[in-house]
């Protein structure tokens, strides 16, 4: 096979079209070319062709991989569903995705971390909510079990619940100064189911509705 035509492409002055035995072959991009060291009247094999067509594809899916994960940080089950959806091929994704790990732009564990984070700063949550979350993110079972536990043991669980049981009680309280009528253990109820929803464990929950009722010096 011949190379007949090399071209470069009007829409992007950095791809050129390559014309093999007078017909297009593939489009590349000028750093491709100049490694493949193609010219104009040179022999090509099927095999040099396909090299070439997989080293521009893995160029574009680093490149949409590197603009998306670019935007806010992704796990790399939101980059491989990106990039599959733009119809890249599996081991080219994998590739790609290898790539930004190496950079550490794709990073799960990082990922759970910083989401943990931010989640206790602006609404905290009990670990079977994160994780809830994190699981819907693809994060990996493993790095989900190992994160979650490591960021939130029994003891700061416990400290979230409370943060989130004080103002909880404090609304439940203004209700009954306002007029609302309360049954006998309803506001400790309320305020447990409260913190069940938001994801802590029992004895979270059950430490911080002491806490937060001994505070407030009513018993429900």
């Amino acid at each position: 096979m011949i190379v007949t035509k090399i071209e470069r492409q009007k829409k992007d002055p950095d791809r050129y079209s390559l014309f093999i035995d007078g017909s297009f072959a593939v489009g590349v991009r000028s750093a491709v070319l100049l490694r493949a060291g193609l010219r104009k009247g040179d022999d090509v094999s099927q095999e040099t062709l396909e090299l070439l067509r997989a080293e521009e594809e893995f160029g574009a899916a680093r490149a949409a991989a590197l603009r998306y994960a670019g935007r806010r940080r992704r796990t790399e089950h939101e980059i491989r569903k990106k990039l599959s959806s733009l119809s890249f091929s599996p081991p080219t994704i994998e590739a790609a995705i290898g790539t930004l790990r190496d950079s550490g732009l794709a990073d799960d564990r990082a990922y759970v971390r910083a989401f943990i984070h931010d989640a206790q700063l602006h609404r905290p949550a009990g670990g079977r909510m994160i994780s809830h979350r994190l699981r819907g993110k693809g994060i990996p079972p493993d790095i989900l079990r190992d994160e979650v536990s490591s960021a939130l043991g029994p003891g700061e669980e416990t400290l979230l619940a409370e943060r989130c049981a004080e103002p909880y009680l404090a609304k439940l309280e203004h209700r009954a100064a306002s007029g609302k009528v309360f049954c006998p253990g309803e506001k400790e109820a309320l305020l447990r189911r409260y913190l069940a929803g938001r994801g802590f464990c029992r004895s979270a929950v059950d430490a911080a509705v002491k806490t937060a009722l001994s505070s407030a010096g009513t018993g429900g």
